[in-house]
């Protein structure tokens, strides 16, 4: 967890996907984002984070499987996981999300295409892609979503530039 300067402790959750082995921007990625504490990676090639272990070091990962393995009876399992009280929902696939909670986070890939969605306390993501720099007319991109006072989803460029600021209309339960 990171201080944020203003007495807030600032939990920092990076959400990429679909990195199909380009090690040059995932490791960009990786290092702009050195003060995260939670990696998520919504797969094709979650492995990917293997070769750079030296970001990853004690951060917790959490990833799906995509299209890229020999079981795709894998590929439909929605995992689900709880964050400092924040419920997240994660599959490669769109599709095989199942929107059964409210207050949740749901990510997705595949699309290399970025989205949000905010209805009411339910949330949807895709962080676009890592496959190169541009690629189905999308620029490559990720998510850092932030824990602290208030939750917020920041979409950004593959190289740090601020695309957009969502704050998210969640509320962390207290089973966490």
């Amino acid at each position: 967890m990171n201080n944020k300067g203003k007495g807030y402790v600032v939990t920092k959750i990076l959400i990429i996907s679909d990195t199909h082995q380009n090690h040059f921007l995932l490791g960009n990625v990786l290092a702009l984002n050195a003060d995260c504490d939670f990696i998520i990676h919504l797969g094709d090639d979650h492995d990917d984070l293997n070769e750079h272990e030296h970001y990853i070091g004690e951060k917790q990962v959490h990833f799906a499987l995509g299209f890229n393995y020999n079981d795709k009876e894998q590929i439909k399992k929605n995992v689900r996981f709880n964050i400092e009280g924040i419920e997240f929902a994660i599959s490669h696939v769109k599709e095989y999300l199942k929107f059964d909670e409210q207050n949740c986070i749901y990510c997705f890939g595949h699309t290399h295409n970025r989205y949000f969605l905010q209805k009411d306390n339910l949330v949807i993501i895709n962080p676009g892609h890592l496959k190169k720099e541009f690629d189905r007319n999308n620029t490559a991109g990720y998510v850092v979503v932030e824990l602290s006072e208030k939750i917020t989803a920041n979409f950004y460029e593959y190289q740090g530039t601020l695309l957009s600021s969502h704050d998210l209309l969640l509320k962390k339960s207290l089973s966490s």
